[in-house]
Parts: C-alpha cells; sequence; structure tokens
C-alpha cells in the first residue's frame, strides 16, 4: 500500500511493505518518518465492477489496433467489370422427368458444367439416384475457374448417364450466357458467408439428344427440368510487402536467430489446428522471404503478389522461422482475416505491425514483444484476351506497345 509518512526527520511518500491495515505503518522513501495507511477502498457495486470490465476491454481493444493496425474502410459491394477474371460458383440442386435409359429403366444422372471460351475450364457433380418418378437431388457445389467476363462468355450444361464400364452418354444440354445469369448480381468481398451471397435461381429447360432418347419429340424435351444457381466472386490479387521485425526472440544456440518469413494464404481459420511444418491442402498459395542472419532486428522489405479467388473465409497466416544448416525451426506467427482487405478501396494499402504468437503444436521459446511489420493491399483482377497472328506477321523484332 501507498503511505504517506510525516515525522521528525522530514515528510516522505513511498510504498509500505507490510500488510494494509486501517492504521498501518509504512517506511517512506522520501523521508524515515512513520505515518498512517489511512481508510481502505470503498466497495464496489456490481454495475460498477461491470463497467469497469467494459472499459478494461476497450482499452485491450484500442491496443491491439494500435499495434496491427486499423483494417481500410469498407467501399462496398463492386460490379462485374467487362473482361475481369472471376470464379463462378454454381448449385446444382435438383431436377425431375429425367430421361428413362438405362436397359433395365431409370437413370444415372450426373451434371457437367463447361465454359465458354474459356476452353479446358469444367466441372463435374456426384452422381445422384433418380426414385420412381424420376426426379434427383445433387445439392453440391462447384466452381469453375478462372472465367474472364465478357458478353459472349457463357456456360455450357451437360447432362450424363453415368456408366461405371464405358463411357458416359450425353443425354441432355443447355448453354447459358454469363451476362444473364450474372446480371444485377455484385461482388461483396465483406461476406463472412458465401450463401449470404446474392444467388441467381434458374429453372433450365434442357434438349434432349435425339440420338440417345430415340423417338423423343423436341417438345418432349423442353420438359426435362433442373435447378442450378449461379453466383460469382472476384479474382484478386494481394500485394504483401514483408518489411521488417522487431524484438526477435534468440533461438539459436550462438545467441541469435537467422530469421525468415513464410506468408500463406489459406481458406478457413487455422488457429485450432496444429501447425503444419508444410503448406496442406487449404493452402492457395505461399511465398518465402530471404534469411537475414544474426539479427533480432531483421529487415527483409520483400514485396510478394499472391493472386487467388476471392472467398470469404480468406485468412492470411505470417510465420517466422528461424534457419539452419539442420533443418528450418518454425518459432511464430500470426492469423489475420482478408475479408477486410478485400473490402477495402481499389489498391489502398496498410500497414499492420503484427504481434507474434506461439504456433499450435510447436514447442518454441517466449516470444515478448516480437513483431512483424508488413503492408498489405487488394486489387480485383482483370483479363484481356487479344489475337497474335498480327504481332506474328510483323517485322522481325518489331515491338508493339498495347493498352
Amino acid at each position: 500500500s501507498t503511505m504517506m509518512g510525516s515525522g521528525q526527520h522530514g515528510k516522505g511518500k513511498g510504498k509500505g511493505k507490510g500488510k494494509f491495515q486501517v492504521k498501518g505503518k509504512g517506511r517512506g522513501k522520501g523521508g524515515k518518518g512513520r505515518g498512517y495507511g489511512g481508510a481502505p477502498p470503498p466497495k464496489l457495486s456490481k454495475e460498477d465492477e461491470q463497467s469497469i470490465v467494459k472499459l478494461q476491454a476497450l482499452a485491450r481493444g484500442k491496443q491491439a489496433r494500435d499495434r496491427t493496425g486499423a483494417p481500410p474502410p469498407n467501399a462496398g459491394p463492386r460490379p462485374l467489370q467487362n473482361k475481369q477474371k472471376i470464379c463462378l460458383l454454381i448449385q446444382a440442386v435438383d431436377g425431375k422427368q429425367m430421361p428413362n435409359v438405362n436397359t433395365l429403366g431409370g437413370c444415372d444422372p450426373m451434371l457437367s458444367f463447361r465454359a465458354h471460351p474459356d476452353i479446358g475450364v469444367a466441372a463435374e457433380t456426384e452422381v445422384a439416384e433418380c426414385t420412381s418418378d424420376m426426379r434427383c437431388v445433387w445439392h453440391c457445389n462447384v466452381a469453375l475457374e478462372p472465367i474472364v467476363y465478357s458478353e459472349k462468355a457463357s456456360v455450357q450444361i451437360e447432362l450424363y448417364d453415368y456408366n461405371s464400364v464405358m463411357s458416359n452418354t450425353l443425354l441432355a444440354h443447355q448453354e447459358l450466357k454469363l451476362k444473364d445469369i450474372l446480371e444485377g448480381i455484385h461482388f461483396d468481398p465483406s461476406s463472412r458467408d458465401e450463401g449470404d451471397r446474392f444467388w441467381f435461381d434458374c429453372k433450365s429447360n434442357f434438349t434432349f439428344e435425339k440420338d440417345v432418347c430415340a423417338g423423343a419429340k423436341p417438345s418432349v424435351g423442353l420438359k426435362f427440368l433442373s435447378s442450378p444457381r449461379f453466383t460469382y466472386i472476384e479474382f484478386v490479387t494481394f500485394d504483401i510487402n514483408v518489411s521488417q521485425g522487431k524484438h526477435l526472440p534468440l533461438v539459436d544456440w550462438g545467441g541469435s536467430i537467422d530469421a525468415f518469413v513464410e506468408c500463406r494464404i489459406v481458406r478457413g481459420d487455422p488457429i485450432r489446428l496444429n501447425f503444419e511444418h508444410n503448406p496442406g491442402e487449404t493452402c492457395l498459395w505461399s511465398r518465402k522471404t530471404k534469411v537475414v542472419n544474426n539479427t533480432t532486428n531483421p529487415v527483409w522489405d520483400e514485396k510478394m503478389k499472391a493472386t487467388v479467388p476471392g472467398w470469404c473465409d480468406l485468412y492470411l497466416q505470417v510465420v517466422l522461422w528461424d534457419s539452419s544448416i539442420t533443418g528450418c525451426t518454425p518459432v511464430g506467427g500470426h492469423i489475420m482475416r482478408l475479408s477486410d482487405t478485400m473490402a477495402g478501396a481499389n489498391g489502398a494499402r496498410t500497414e499492420y505491425k503484427l504481434k507474434l504468437n506461439k504456433l499450435k503444436g510447436v514447442d518454441g521459446v517466449a516470444l515478448g514483444k516480437a513483431c512483424v511489420t508488413l503492408r498489405l493491399g487488394c486489387t480485383p483482377v482483370g483479363g484481356h484476351i487479344m489475337r497474335l497472328s498480327d504481332t506474328m506477321a510483323g517485322a522481325n523484332g518489331a515491338r508493339t506497345e498495347y493498352k
């Protein structure tokens, strides 16, 4: 307790080492006199205690924001632009009035989705089981990526009868223009769940393949219905500049650290998972900086670019490593969600001072005030297609600038 002393040798204020009492004695640093401790603090009410706890939580939150840096302001949903690189999300829901094509009756339906003119971009559903009234349910999600959006771009939906021995048999098809199924849909990068996005519900009328469904009339083919749902997410490029580290721990036998940083972009929050020394299946991109030897305050100043689909559950995992001839050792890390960065203004970069924490499942040293500073920004990815025959027909070595 803090005591005030008053005596023949002078006055002083100091800290008493004894147990607090209403009448207590304590020796002050400023003088040698003895004094009285005063009355105990008043007892707080439950409401006052709750208010103090809230104020302390607000103070801790402000300190954390001061350490890591505030995210950029939310720029809101973004409209789809021509020549933009996107990932088309499709939910295959159900179907009815399936064609009866098997020898013993029935059908084993599966859907295939192909992008046009982006040849080679395709995805398939699982095989559904038909009921007695020729209905089926898929309820699965597929993604077509990457697609360059344009007015001529389309998606081809094909219905197959699955065959485990021979090749699958094409039964019906339908082509949909992207501009029709994505009209009015905006990309909201601040969304925390893919299900919260706006989906286009499409009741597709398919056309039977006449040579497969013998005797089927075109009007009969139009009765085949499926219920796919469509939306999209942007491809985005993250600009990451790993600047420097401060107060890194001493981990080498010689009392230093040979530090480098690995950045990973992963799907799903990895905070509850044991750290993986090699990037796992959920990792979409990873890159490492150079090694800076024998310093606890290294400067890397290394720039990286990562182009990935803008899923709502993207996280940046920053890992500090110590390099040695016997192998690299993970020291600490920091995890941050990327939805706020994607929702910021196009190209805006924010500096973050990331406090390093222990990695789950890794026995490490005390990290103290160890931190890594980096700058982070995000821009949507565009695309452009041009024919190269004119370039090949030009003069040998001639170069032309294109905007």
